[in-house]
């Protein structure tokens, strides 16, 4: 959806939109909050704990794969993935930047087409939108990758962020 103008994009927009809407967000959002209860508790006897990989990652990483309705990819990997797509959006003042930026979002590319050629959980925002595009033809289906690629990407490295700066 990010590389159509309207109209072309109304299509994508609102399979994706009334995905959303089809979620239970106060059910997500309870879940989130009790994980990051969780892991406080867990966490309360150590001297030292690191916010960033101990809390705000994997809460943020089971929030968004809950969201989808996929089955979270293991932390230290995706962590990695995520990471090097971020720093690679710096490739313009740093040109070594691009070709790990590159290989990362290929990995993610792979990762994101297995949702859609496994079965997965039917809940989920993705189970709502394979429900509604099986016979989705090359374009329309390279879309929607792509769109749950951003979604994933997105959602990860936003909420990461928000936890961390709520804890």
């Amino acid at each position: 959806m990010q590389v159509l103008d309207p109209p072309q994009q109304a299509a994508v927009r609102s399979l994706f939109m009334t995905a959303l809407h089809a979620q239970n967000l106060d059910a997500l959002q309870n879940s989130v909050g009790q994980a990051i209860r969780e892991r406080l508790q867990q966490s309360a006897g150590q001297p030292m704990v690191e916010a960033m990989r101990e809390l705000a990652q994997p809460v943020a990483l089971t929030a968004i794969a809950d969201l989808l309705g996929v089955t979270p990819p293991p932390l230290a990997e995706w962590a990695q993935v995520s990471d090097t797509i971020m720093r690679s959006m710096d490739a313009g003042l740093d040109p070594e930047l691009i070709e790990p930026g590159r290989r990362a979002r290929a990995q993610l590319s792979d990762l994101v087409v297995s949702w859609f050629t496994t079965t997965g959980r039917p809940s989920g925002l993705l189970g709502h939108v394979r429900a509604h595009t099986p016979d989705a033809g090359p374009e329309q289906a390279a879309y929607v990758r792509h769109t749950a690629r951003v979604m994933s990407q997105g959602g990860y490295s936003t909420l990461t962020g928000r936890v961390s700066v709520r804890v």
